[in-house]
């Protein structure tokens, strides 16, 4: 039966004397067909479009040239197909892999929403001075490269004020929180979702990216949000805390990979109970310490 109902759609289809493709909408009940809704309590709605919908497909285009093993493969992997929350490829991809080049397969586009509360007028400015510094140092320097497509991430914000468009670094002026921040990258890079769920998972994974970006703004601003930083590795919970310093931050200041600014912040007594961590890495020596103090900026009194 599915042979024979293969065979009679790519005849149909390779009939087509007007057309070059035939193109259908997603919806979650029905399929859309030259404006007109089709299949809705058929075989079409609980075989294609809402197999379809699950798998976050917008739109399917068929071309007239379809083979019947391009039919064959969109079928039985649209069968096969599970939850698209849990896939790890979107369907699309899935038949590209398979080398299917006549069923063209649009997915639906799902960004994040994320919400941001509306700056005050000294914020706003300083959101504004630090995009200006940046276009100027991208000025000379060619087109400037994006972590993600422009449509990614949408972000809701009353609309007095008057923006359309936020980079990165607009997030991490805007949030408060370097925490919020994390867990804002952690939706924008589609990661864990039970880590995006939980602020503090989030910031130990996106620590790194949280030092980077804050190391790009203004050296005077970035000494402020290096310090909320700090304060926020001291904020988390003493088990968690001693993971991420010896998983991330000693091991970065070490390598030259981190600078130094989120530990310089720490008070004396946390700051040497961090440093003391050192050596309990496997590569602990004696020297580690004085490796590690001598990229730390302190003051000879501090030290």
């Amino acid at each position: 039966m599915c042979t024979d109902a293969i065979a009679a759609c790519q005849k149909v289809l390779g009939g087509l004397s007007a057309r070059e493709q035939v193109s259908f909408r997603v919806a979650p009940t029905h399929l859309t067909v030259d404006d007109v809704a089709i299949g809705a309590g058929t075989a079409v709605e609980h075989e294609l479009a809402r197999r379809l919908h699950r798998a976050q497909v917008a739109s399917v285009d068929l071309a007239r040239a379809v083979t019947v093993r391009d039919l064959a493969r969109f079928s039985a992997t649209l069968s096969a197909f599970g939850d698209a929350a849990k896939a790890t490829l979107t369907f699309a991809e899935v038949i590209a892999d398979q080398g299917v080049s006549g069923v063209t397969v649009h997915t639906a586009h799902r960004p994040e929403v994320l919400d941001v509360d509306t700056p005050g007028e000294s914020l706003r400015q300083l959101v504004e001075h630090e995009r200006q510094r940046r276009q100027a140092l991208f000025a000379a320097g060619g087109p400037v490269q994006h972590l993600f497509p422009p449509d990614k991430g949408w972000v809701r914000i009353d609309p007095s004020a008057r923006y359309d468009a936020f980079s990165l670094v607009d997030l991490a002026l805007l949030i408060d929180s370097p925490a919020a921040v994390a867990t804002a990258l952690m939706r924008l890079t589609g990661d864990d979702s039970a880590a995006a769920a939980d602020p503090a998972a989030a910031f130990e994974q996106k620590f790194n990216d949280l030092a980077t970006i804050f190391s790009s703004v203004d050296p005077r601003l970035a000494k402020l949000l290096f310090s909320k930083l700090s304060r926020a590795v001291l904020d988390l919970e003493s088990d968690r805390r001693a993971r991420l310093l010896k998983r991330t931050v000693l091991p970065g200041l070490l390598d030259g990979k981190l600078d130094g600014s989120v530990l310089v912040e720490f008070p004396d007594v946390d700051l040497a109970d961090a440093l003391c961590l050192l050596l309990d890495l496997e590569t602990a020596a004696p020297d580690v310490l004085t490796a590690a103090l001598d990229r730390l900026p302190l003051s000879p009194e501090r030290r």
